[in-house]
C-alpha cells in the first residue's frame, strides 16, 4: 500500500511539475535582419553586437529597439514586436551622409519596386525578370513554362493558367499586388487567360 502511495505521489508530482513547466517555459521568435550594409553594429534593447546581414535570432516575445549607428551613415532605430513562433523581418536601409543625390535616388527607386530584390527568378513554371523603359518605369516579363505542347490546345491553356496563377502566387507571396505592376507575358497569349 505504501508502494501505491509513494508512487501515486511521484506521479502526481511530476503531472505537475510538467503542466507549470509548459505554462511558464520561455516563448520564442525570430528576428530576421536584412541591410543594404554587409556588416553592421546594432544595438538590440542595449545588447550591442557586430553582425552579418542577412542575420537571423531567436528571442523571446516582446518589444524590442533596433539601432545602428555606424560613422559616415544616418542613425537607424526601429521599434520592433516579435511574437511567438514568427519571423519578424527588419530591413536597415543606411544611407551614407556622403552619397550623391543619384546614389540617393537608386536606393529609393529599389525601395519603391520590392520585387526587384527577389529576381530574376525561375522556378518550374515560369521565370520572372524585369527591364526598365524610363528612369522611374519599371517592365517586368513573365514566362510561362507549361511542359504540355501546344498542339494539344485545351490542356496546353489550362496548363498555361495554372502557370501563371502560380507566377502571380510567388509575386504575392512577397507582398506585391501584381495588379499594380507592368507586365508582359510570354506566350502573350497568357495575357488573356
Amino acid at each position: 500500500m505504501k508502494k501505491i502511495i509513494l508512487l501515486s505521489t511521484i506521479f502526481i508530482i511530476i503531472i505537475l511539475g510538467s503542466i507549470i513547466y509548459y505554462l511558464t517555459r520561455p516563448k520564442f521568435g525570430t528576428l530576421e535582419i536584412t541591410s543594404n550594409i554587409k556588416t553592421i553594429d546594432v544595438m538590440i534593447n542595449n545588447d550591442k553586437k557586430t553582425i552579418k546581414t542577412p542575420y537571423k535570432e531567436n528571442l523571446s516575445v516582446g518589444q524590442y529597439t533596433i539601432k545602428v549607428s555606424m560613422n559616415s551613415y544616418s542613425p537607424f532605430e526601429k521599434q520592433i514586436i516579435v511574437e511567438k513562433n514568427k519571423v519578424t523581418p527588419v530591413n536597415i536601409l543606411l544611407t551614407s551622409i556622403n552619397e550623391s543625390d543619384e546614389e540617393e535616388e537608386n536606393k529609393l527607386f529599389f525601395e519603391n519596386n520590392l520585387l526587384l530584390k527577389h529576381l530574376p527568378v525561375e522556378e518550374n513554371s515560369f521565370k520572372i525578370n524585369f527591364y526598365q523603359k524610363q528612369s522611374a518605369d519599371v517592365f517586368y516579363t513573365i514566362t510561362l513554362l507549361p511542359k504540355t505542347a501546344p498542339t494539344n490546345q485545351e490542356a496546353y491553356f489550362k496548363e498555361l493558367k495554372t502557370c501563371k496563377e502560380n507566377a502571380l502566387s510567388w509575386i504575392k507571396s512577397k507582398g506585391v499586388s501584381p495588379e499594380k505592376l507592368n507586365i508582359k507575358w510570354s506566350p502573350s497569349e497568357a495575357s488573356n487567360i
